[in-house]
């Protein structure tokens, strides 16, 4: 059977395809059309549209075989265009052909829910200002991860933060201080069993085994839908 999917995509890169000094309204990539969102091309609209038409047994196969071709494009796109480019989390439509029936994913923004800032914070805030043995590297980094989006982004920030904090006046860490922090596994895991500064610790080296590890994970998550 075949299925139309057309899935909604937020971006501050701009549509402005050329070939041979032609402006383009589309362009395909995998069978996955990239068009401007609406109907006044040219304009700095934010938004894109990407759609398909996918031979599958069911919805369900369509938008698992659509969503791996996004998948493999989008992110290039961002790498590329330099712009905030969000796919995942965004509305999509799936209809069978011949059909007037179909499946829809409405998506919309929320507000943020926000924290109280009261008396204990204030307090903390007080005697946070008081201690001179946490350097402020190890607050820029957290409030880079406080302001992150996406988890791999808040996890690394998170992590050089804490080297920060371990960080010596020789520029050496304490790592055994970093272990107290973490514990003994999950320091291993992310930073490797050497207790000593060497070309694999690092956050460098952190990066690498997180990245893995939430890849991971999204292996183990992809099997467990499938099911």
């Amino acid at each position: 059977m075949l299925y139309h999917i057309q899935h909604h995509i937020e971006t501050l890169a701009h549509h402005w395809v050329r070939e041979d000094e032609t402006l383009l309204d589309t362009f395909t990539e995998m069978g996955v059309r990239f068009s401007p969102w609406g109907h006044d091309f040219g304009q700095e609209e934010k938004f894109w549209l990407a759609e398909a038409t996918v031979e599958a047994e069911n919805y369900r196969e369509a938008w698992k075989r659509f969503g791996t071709s996004l998948s493999q494009i989008c992110p290039k796109i961002s790498f590329i265009s330099q712009c905030y480019f969000e796919y995942l989390a965004q509305p999509m439509l799936i209809v069978r052909r011949n059909d007037t029936v179909g499946f829809i994913r409405y998506v919309t923004d929320d507000d943020s829910v926000g924290l109280n800032f009261m008396g204990q914070e204030r307090l903390a805030l007080s005697r946070l200002m008081q201690r001179q043995d946490v350097p402020d590297e190890f607050y820029f980094y957290w409030h880079d991860a406080v302001n992150a989006i996406g988890y791999s982004a808040k996890l690394l920030l998170m992590l050089a933060a804490l080297e920060a904090l371990v960080k010596r006046e020789n520029q050496q860490k304490d790592w055994n201080k970093l272990e107290d922090i973490l514990g003994t596994e999950l320091k291993e895991d992310l930073w490797g069993k050497k207790a000593i500064p060497s070309k694999h610790c690092g956050i460098g080296w952190c990066m690498v085994n997180i990245l893995i590890q939430i890849d991971q994970q999204k292996i183990m998550l992809k099997q467990f839908i499938n099911k």
